[in-house]
């Protein structure tokens, strides 16, 4: 018995265009399940989330059409993670990989993509990384032609992102935080995708908007950028953070399909 062919489908719209979804979900299992549950598939390659949800084992939720990326932490120290990053289980296995992160707030995937090597690394609240990037710089970025990408929720303050009607939150000490982070931007070439202004948080108590969620790539890719920005209609339930869209001019190989058995 032969396998009938697989019905025509239509174009996967990621084929020419890497697309990132970021998120902070507050550990939140309506917001992760609401957020899995929509076709969400269907359009993005890669989900960056900051505090999943976790059962009582430490492990997340995900559906088949996603694999998980914990850190790698997670597996040698048993810490729960809070950073996981989803891979869309319709890109090629063969194109990406993870690369090993001492801590267990950051997760790293590498992926070949048309105009090289882009690696993206999702933070939650870690901004002590400079001896990392400056031992294992040739593996995150081999080329000058490869990509870099830090996102997440860096949870820092600055007026080169937030609002200046945000004045009162850089502070002396908010601002040699930050001094760390634009330190660690330079020093590597990144510049901000996501533009200044742009709010990605609103305070459950005093309904303010903040700026604790960022987004920087190295310079050259962002000749590469084509959308940067945060999605308010697109929220979720029960979390305070906006998600990020991020998508970028670069295709991707996807899994080949074996046609199914018509039993």
């Amino acid at each position: 018995m032969q396998p009938e062919p697989e019905p025509e489908r239509p174009g996967h719209p990621t084929l020419s265009h890497l697309r990132i979804w970021q998120q902070n979900l507050n550990t939140s299992h309506t917001t992760q399940l609401t957020l899995l549950n929509s076709p969400i598939s269907n359009d993005w390659d890669v989900l960056a989330i900051q505090e999943p949800a976790l059962n009582t084992f430490g492990n997340t939720r995900a559906s088949t059409h996603w694999r998980v990326v914990y850190p790698t932490r997670k597996y040698t120290h048993s810490d729960k993670p809070r950073a996981v990053t989803l891979v869309n289980s319709k890109i090629s296995t063969n194109t990406w990989r993870q690369i090993d992160f001492p801590l267990a707030d950051v997760v790293i995937i590498q992926i070949s993509t048309s105009s090289g090597l882009c690696t993206v690394v999702n933070v939650y609240n870690d901004n002590n990384h400079e001896r990392y990037l400056a031992t294992n710089i040739a593996v995150l970025r081999p080329t000058e032609e490869d990509h870099m990408m830090w996102l997440g929720d860096f949870n820092r303050h600055h007026p080169l992102w937030d609002e200046d009607c945000n004045s009162h939150l850089f502070t002396a000490a908010a601002l040699e935080a930050s001094g760390k982070l634009l330190d660690l931007v330079a020093d590597y070439g990144m510049t901000q995708a996501l533009p200044k202004d742009v709010p990605t948080l609103q305070s459950s108590s005093t309904r303010n908007w903040t700026r604790p969620d960022n987004v920087f790539c190295t310079e050259h890719t962002s000749q590469s950028l084509l959308e940067c920005n945060t999605a308010p209609e697109r929220h979720g339930p029960k979390t305070d953070h906006l998600p990020i869209l991020t998508t970028l001019d670069m295709s991707l190989t996807m899994s080949s399909d074996s046609p199914p058995w018509n039993y």
